[in-house]
This record gives structure tokens, C-alpha cells and sequence, in this order.
């Protein structure tokens, strides 16, 4: 297998630092950040919301997902607040997911970041608190951390770190 070049590696993972903030300014731009929550989203919302009655919460749905709306909910923070948040978060997670994979398939990387984030549920859920989004992201960079592992031989706690991740989008989901 033929890695990448160093210089390659360093000149992909500036490029998708520009497709994350191309991501959080495409969100911004298409999506209004005070619309009203979808059904889904106002259980989940519910469940942490200070002074709401929680709505009924059946097992199938993903109770760690709660955990991003937890630091700005209990803090005060309103709707609008929670989205920008899940904005920013979205597209730093979409960051490192993808330049995890830039040691091994270089442009590769950039690519594969570009269509997952010009994607409309992509670009729509970052600002959502739905899991989907999170689990895929998640999912991105677990498997960059074994490819790497596996490709390049190095990263002496890669296996401890993609099962963490993997941890992740459990307790996520």
C-alpha cells in the first residue's frame, strides 16, 4: 500500500480544517437557528430542559445524546444557544474525524470529507440533536484509528482509542 507524503498528510489536513469551517458557515447560512424542534428532538430535549416535563421516553431512543445538550441547557442557555453549540461542535467533530484518515489516504481524506459534509442530512442534523450525525462521525474516526494502525504499524494505545470510541457511540446511542 502507498501512504501519503508528509507533505501531502500536512497540506490535507489543512484542507479539511477549510471544509469543517465551510461546514459550520454552510449551516449557518442554510438553516435558521431558532426553528421550532422536531418531535424527536423535543423528547430528548425534554429530558434536560430545566422545568420541562419530560416527554414519554421509549427504549429505542438514545438517551446519551442528552449529554451535548446537558452543558448549555443546565447552564441557562436557550434553543438558538444550544444549536450554534451543536454547530460548532458538529463541524469540530467533522474535523477530526476526517484528519484522522489523512495519514493514510491523504487527499483521499479531504474527498471523502467534502461529500459527508456538502450532504443535506449532514448539514442539516449538525445543528439537531438527533444521534445519527454523532454515531456516524464517531464511527469515521474509529475506523481511521485501526486504518492507521493497520496501515502504518504506529500509534502504541490505537486499539484502547478506537474502543473508546466505539464506547462513545454506545453510550451516545
Amino acid at each position: 500500500m502507498n501512504l501519503p507524503s508528509d507533505a501531502e498528510i500536512a497540506r490535507a489536513r489543512r484542507l479539511i480544517l477549510l471544509v469543517g469551517g465551510g461546514y459550520l458557515i454552510a449551516q449557518l447560512v442554510a438553516f435558521s437557528l431558532d426553528r421550532p424542534p422536531s418531535w424527536d428532538e423535543a423528547i430528548y430535549l425534554s429530558q434536560v430542559a430545566p422545568g420541562a416535563e419530560p416527554l414519554p421516553f421509549v427504549p429505542s431512543r438514545a438517551r446519551g445524546i442528552t449529554f451535548l445538550a446537558i452543558p448549555v441547557l443546565q447552564l441557562g442557555g436557550s434553543l438558538l444557544q444550544l444549536r450554534f453549540f451543536l454547530i460548532v461542535a458538529s463541524a469540530a467533530a467533522l474535523i477530526a474525524s476526517f484528519r484522522a484518515w489523512a495519514s493514510i489516504v491523504g487527499f483521499g481524506a479531504v474527498a471523502a470529507a467534502l461529500l459527508f459534509a456538502g450532504a443535506w442530512p449532514t448539514l442539516f442534523y449538525g445543528s439537531e440533536l438527533m444521534p445519527n450525525l454523532w454515531l456516524a462521525l464517531i464511527g469515521v474516526a474509529a475506523t481511521a484509528v485501526l486504518a492507521r494502525r493497520l496501515a502504518r504499524g504506529e500509534g502504541r494505545y490505537d486499539e484502547l482509542i478506537a474502543g473508546g470510541l466505539v464506547a462513545l457511540s454506545a453510550l451516545i446511542r
